[in-house]
């Protein structure tokens, strides 16, 4: 853990614990969208918020937690078994309106589920892993089967390769989607090194997208991933103000 983080967990931790339900007896007990589960404002559960139980995981591993660890675990645990509620039939999550299928937000929520998964290997039971995988599945099997059409946005794209190759890893499967996904990216990447969202750079995204890529890196090891990231870091780094 870099400490320049730590006091930022620390201080974000219930924040971050407060978006839940954790009412056991409640229909919506794990859920992240407390705009949807506790004030009432929306008429459907933005799955995006699932993704917290990752943040939460690197605050389990790095004992950064003012609360008893069985019982953060506990909350992990409840929030990944949410997300076999709050995804649609399909497999997908949504986040802007029912129905929308998100390839983005059923990559991401899936790669940090992933992730918590990953993280807490030790402090998870061999029967919760496999129950978790069971739910993360049809999530992969989502974004495998599905594209992402309206416009070529690379941060989205790196999503869905971080959470195949993460999925690759855990599970021993030999899913293959990263690599069409990557030819994607790959393609639009200016010999300038940015990545292309909708018709050009966006510095911004385009540390979003970095970043899944050198989480898809770190357990891939690909060459050609590593040279495409190197391109970009020399982009990026005419946007850094110190």
């Amino acid at each position: 853990m870099v400490n320049v983080y730590e006091d930022i967990l620390k201080s974000n931790e219930e924040k971050l614990l407060n978006l839940y339900n954790m009412d056991p007896f409640s229909a919506t007990f794990g859920y992240g969208d407390r705009l949807s589960w506790g004030w009432k404002v929306s008429d459907f559960n933005n799955g995006t918020l699932q993704g917290g139980v990752h943040t939460l995981a690197v605050i389990v591993k790095n004992k950064l937690s003012r609360f008893d660890k069985d019982k953060l675990i506990n909350c992990v645990k409840n929030i990944i078994l949410a997300a076999d509620q709050i995804r649609a039939k399909n497999g997908s999550m949504i986040e802007a309106y029912p129905g929308e299928s998100s390839f983005c937000v059923t990559a991401l929520v899936a790669f940090d589920l992933l992730s918590t998964i990953d993280i807490l290997a030790d402090d998870l039971e061999e029967d919760f892993r496999q129950q978790a995988f069971d739910i993360i599945k049809p999530m992969i099997d989502f974004i495998t089967k599905n594209d992402e059409e309206h416009a070529i946005i690379s941060n989205h794209l790196a999503t869905g390769v971080a959470a195949i190759t993460k999925w690759n890893k855990l599970t021993n499967d030999n899913n293959e989607r990263h690599l069409s996904l990557l030819e994607i990216i790959y393609k639009h990447q200016s010999i300038e090194g940015w990545y292309k969202e909708y018709e050009g750079a966006d510095p911004g995204y385009q540390t979003l997208c970095t970043y899944y890529l050198a989480a898809a890196y770190i357990d891939w090891k690909d060459p050609n991933l590593k040279r495409s990231l190197k391109n970009s870091a020399a982009f990026l780094k005419h946007f850094v103000h110190v």
